[in-house]
């Protein structure tokens, strides 16, 4: 749940061989639906990452995207897994926003 101060959820730096299964991501941002990013790959190189039966929901709006790359940010895509997960508010997929 991401009512904390922040209102960031996951924001993940060069890594290899993470696993990211099974969560459940709600309203992660500010109440003004900034910040509302479940995941951001922020910089370095991302390899080996598995996105695989999450649910992102986002009942009160806070989430405008479970995931997005920011500039610095460098997924390794043929090397990610990304199946079974759940939006329930409008936003790109999760396939999409990787650029997969």
């Amino acid at each position: 749940l991401g009512k904390e101060q922040s209102g960031y959820g996951l924001w993940i730096r060069a890594i290899e061989g993470l696993t990211i299964s099974e969560n459940i991501f709600s309203d992660i941002g500010f109440d003004d639906g900034t910040f509302g990013i479940a995941i951001a790959f922020v910089e370095g190189v991302m390899r080996d990452v598995s996105i695989q039966d999450n649910d992102f929901v986002s009942p009160e709006g806070r989430t405008t995207e479970a995931i997005t790359v920011f500039r610095n940010g460098a997924p390794v895509r043929g090397t990610f897994s990304v199946e079974g997960n759940k939006l329930n508010f409008d936003a790109p997929g999760i396939a999409q926003a990787l650029g997969m």
